[in-house]
């Protein structure tokens, strides 16, 4: 019987474990698919942010940088239009200007990504500016500014910088950084309004004092002179400008005061 039963526990836990086995290759082989799919996945999405990448690296090396804009990035450090920038200029703009800490390849804000370093870095660099030992983390960028000049001052130039500007990385940096840069309005010519409804050309600057209404067909803004009541008292007395009209279902009217 011991016999017997010693064969039958050991073929009970053969088939056990047989069948454990079995499980186990099938988890092992379940485990061993998702593992191909998530490395499927991730390599594309590494192809993808990679051609992204590239397409961003075309679209960036066929914008321009004028002339203009590097003087606008400029005028943001030369402080008092000098023409020269020191280390002490560089660190009163970061602390003020957006576009000059995307200049030197900083965080904009502190809610970006990297950004929750920024005020640190910040207090860093002027700990090592009030050091006397340079600006920190971007002092190869001054550095390489103040050697562009090819001359021993411990400021930069707007030649040194705006031939720096033309070259990668600082070219890629202040693209970015002139996209952060305000945006000016042009003003067109002033529109002479009469007494009858005139399309108001686009950018035009229009005087006060004017009646206005939006043709909802075209989307075109139209204005005259604000209309006196019928029958409104002439001479000493001062005509009253006419209350607007209510507009029809395609027109909208408002008053400019």
């Amino acid at each position: 019987r011991d016999g017997r039963d010693g064969r039958g526990g050991r073929d009970g836990r053969d088939c056990r474990d047989g069948r454990d086995g079995k499980v186990r290759d099938g988890r092992d082989a379940k485990d061993d698919k998702v593992s191909a799919r998530e490395k499927a996945a991730l390599e594309a999405r590494h192809l993808e942010r990679k051609l992204r990448s590239d397409k961003a690296s075309e679209k960036l090396a066929a914008e321009k940088l004028s002339d203009g804009t590097i003087k606008k990035l400029f005028a943001l450090m030369d402080r008092g239009g000098k023409g020269q920038v020191s280390q002490r200029d560089v660190l009163i703009a970061l602390k003020k200007q957006p576009p000059v800490r995307c200049l030197l390849g900083m965080p904009v804000t502190n809610v970006e990504e990297g950004g929750s370093t920024l005020e640190a870095r910040l207090l860093a660099i002027q700990d090592a500016f009030e050091a006397g030992s340079g600006l920190g983390e971007l002092g190869p960028i001054f550095d390489e500014l103040r050697e562009a000049g090819g001359s021993e001052s411990p400021t930069f130039s707007w030649e040194a910088f705006s031939a720096t500007c033309q070259q990668q990385p600082m070219r890629a940096r202040a693209i970015a950084a002139a996209a952060l840069l305000p945006r000016e309005h042009s003003t067109g010519p002033a529109f002479v309004a009469t007494n009858r409804w005139t399309v108001v050309p686009e950018g035009a600057a229009c005087p006060g004092g004017l009646e206005y209404k939006m043709d909802m067909e075209s989307g075109k803004t139209l204005a005259r002179l604000i209309q006196a009541k019928p029958g409104s008292a002439a001479g000493g007395s001062s005509a009253k400008a006419a209350a607007p009209r209510v507009s029809s279902s395609r027109e909208v009217a408002l008053l400019a005061r």
